[in-house]
């Protein structure tokens, strides 16, 4: 068998198996989602990342900040009867960004840990793996393009295009989230080099919502990039008065060229945004 039809096969066997888990496992999926609508949780954790996708058969859970936030990201999950998260994704391997997932696997069920092909030698990374490792927890590394199936929605993986050597923030994992008309764009940490990337390796980055990368850094949300992308909205996780200036004044005018609203989890605390796939209703 060929290296296509092996990858043609995974993913056949992936999407039945978690088929079967959901039809399986309704109980465990929260329960106030109302038919036909999907929520996006930016979830305020100081300075850094975490954001949650309720879809009516799934969840997904991007990114969980770091580990002294561990126990805010579970208890906002367990307070909206969140039981069982489908897809895990570590966007790349910085603390701010996985600190928490040791102990997302711990106490939630986790279908599958996503993440890129970078490796690392960070505590909170080789906790991850091990944890996932002890919890038999499968592991996907999808490539760019990929589509990972989610609910009703259109999930692709848009990059890293190419692998950084040197500033793993532009190995992020870029996820576009489409669902119904509305489109949703998570930048990880992504700055310039990746926004330069994309935009030259993709013909429609256009997105209503846009999740800013690298927590609105002078480096991200680059003229160029805007002007493809077309945000209606734009939210950023940042940290009170944090020791870097996130967000800078230099993006923040770049982005109010383009978006209606611009949130920021350090005034606004944790966003909610709410689609019927035609209509966005945001919210603190």
């Amino acid at each position: 068998m060929n290296k296509k039809a092996k990858r043609k096969l995974f993913w056949f066997l992936f999407i039945l198996i978690l088929w079967l888990s959901q039809t399986a496992l309704q109980v465990l999926r929260p329960t106030h989602i109302p038919e036909g609508m999907l929520e996006v949780h930016c979830i305020d954790v100081g300075q850094g990342d975490s954001t949650l996708i309720l879809g009516e058969t799934q969840t997904m859970l991007i990114d969980a900040a770091e580990q002294e936030y561990a126990d805010e990201i579970c208890l906002y999950l367990s307070e909206l009867g969140i039981k069982k998260i489908d897809y895990l994704v570590a966007t790349h391997p910085h603390d701010d960004h996985i600190g928490g997932m040791a102990d997302v696997m711990s106490q939630f069920r986790v279908d599958c840990l996503v993440l890129t092909d970078e490796p690392s030698d960070i505590n909170d990374y080789q906790n991850m793996l091990y944890t996932a490792e002890q919890k038999e927890i499968p592991i996907l590394i999808p490539e760019t393009g990929d589509m990972i199936p989610f609910a009703d929605a259109q999930c692709t993986v848009l990059g890293p295009v190419t692998m950084d050597q040197n500033n793993s923030n532009n190995n992020s994992m870029i996820v576009k989230l489409t669902y119904g008309e509305v489109d949703f764009l998570f930048m990880g940490d992504a700055e310039r080099s990746l926004e330069r990337d994309l935009v030259d390796g993709w013909d429609d980055l256009s997105s209503e919502v846009l999740r800013v990368g690298h927590h609105g850094s002078d480096t991200s949300s680059n003229q160029f990039f805007l002007e493809r992308v077309m945000p209606e909205y734009a939210v950023i996780s940042c940290g009170l008065n944090n020791q870097f200036g996130h967000p800078s004044s230099d993006a923040i005018h770049r982005l109010k060229a383009w978006c209606k609203e611009i949130y920021r989890t350090d005034l606004d605390g944790s966003v909610v945004i709410t689609t019927n796939g035609t209509d966005i209703e945001l919210k603190e």
